[in-house]
């Protein structure tokens, strides 16, 4: 309003008609005020020069209309922000159940964690597969793993379970010598990692990482008879070790096909087989049943149960399944992502 005046003081009426349709859009005030100038022609021109809309009905009619469009925004802003406190109070609220688990979880936590300790550091404890206060930090600063302590003894398959991202394929990876670790102490067979020949302690291991650690062009027999051969397996023991498993994993039909040829699933029971050629009593598998079937699974799982107790090794297993980890394990330990370890022992 006071822009049109000063616009029709100069006299430039074409700003100032302009200045007044901007305020008829703006909100009701100009209109309402115009209005009365238009129901009165004498008053025109005394204060604020031209009226943009002469007739009456034409403002009421704005009036209304933008009457509507407040009202409409009104309630869609009413909306919004009630929509938004609705939001924090939510988020307030499983932030806080979310510390409240926290709590409870790490109280417990640290009791299993600590108690895990001062078992694996005793002067007797002779289990084939140790951890203790194992860490990694890598060089952009982020903590892959803070502390993690636990023991497996023979005949026991510990799980190792966690989201993605938790450091599961992180610890399996320093276990396995595939990753430097920068602080704690990992023994197999009572020899360390930091022992002048580290490979020597992997003599009687088996490994099955997560990626399938297959040639494409060779076939799953000449698979199985070139790490049988690597195992220090010959003539008779070498045959019957490679039908064994064929027979057991039932990849007897694909025996000649390229593993190139092979589905996800079948390729995951090669790398277990491959990784429980030799009867080690070590072994590390890093989610074997990735990418099977749940009949495949659960026949996978029933391999792997059948060589612990023929076998009496000590197996670490890496998953994200409860339920793997519960047909499995009698041992887990989880890897949150927050930063502490739990362990339960299964009756």
């Amino acid at each position: 309003m006071i822009a049109s005046a000063v616009f029709n003081a100069a006299g430039v009426p074409e700003l100032s008609s302009f200045s007044q349709a901007v305020g008829y859009i703006l909100g009701p005030c100009l209109p309402f005020q115009q209005g009365m100038f238009a129901a009165n022609p004498s008053a025109q021109g005394n204060i604020f020069g031209l009226v943009l809309v002469e007739h009456p009905g034409w403002v009421i009619l704005i009036l209304f209309v933008q009457a509507i469009v407040y009202m409409a925004l009104a309630v869609q802003i009413e909306a919004n922000q009630l929509k938004m406190m609705r939001k924090i109070k939510k988020n307030k609220r499983n932030n806080g159940l979310e510390v409240e688990l926290s709590e409870k979880m790490h109280g417990h936590a640290a009791e299993d964690v600590e108690a895990e300790l001062d078992r694996v550091t005793q002067e007797d404890n002779h289990d084939p597969i140790k951890v203790v206060n194992l860490k990694k930090v890598y060089k952009d600063g982020h903590v892959g793993l803070k502390g993690i302590s636990f023991g497996v003894e023979k005949g026991q398959i510990f799980g190792l379970l966690g989201p993605n991202g938790a450091g599961k394929s992180t610890a399996f990876n320093i276990m396995t010598q595939l990753v430097d670790r920068t602080d704690g102490q990992v023994s197999l067979n009572s020899k360390s990692l930091n022992t002048k020949n580290p490979y020597e302690i992997y003599k009687s291991c088996g490994i099955c990482p997560q990626f399938d650690a297959l040639w494409d062009l060779l076939t799953v027999g000449e698979h199985l008879e070139i790490f049988s051969k690597i195992k220090g397996l010959h003539g008779l023991e070498l045959k019957e070790t490679v039908n064994y498993f064929l027979e057991i994993l039932k990849i007897g039909p694909h025996k000649d096909k390229k593993t190139c040829q092979l589905s996800g699933g079948n390729k995951r029971r090669l790398c277990v087989a491959l990784a429980s050629l030799g009867a080690p009593t070590i072994q590390f598998m890093d989610e074997p049943s990735t990418g099977m079937d749940p009949l495949a699974r659960i026949l996978l799982w029933d391999v792997i149960k059948q060589n612990l107790s023929t076998r009496d090794s000590s197996i670490v297993l890496t998953t994200h399944s409860m339920m793997e980890a519960e047909s499995l394990c009698s041992k887990i330990g989880i890897l949150i992502i927050f930063a502490f370890y739990l362990t339960v022992q299964f009756d």
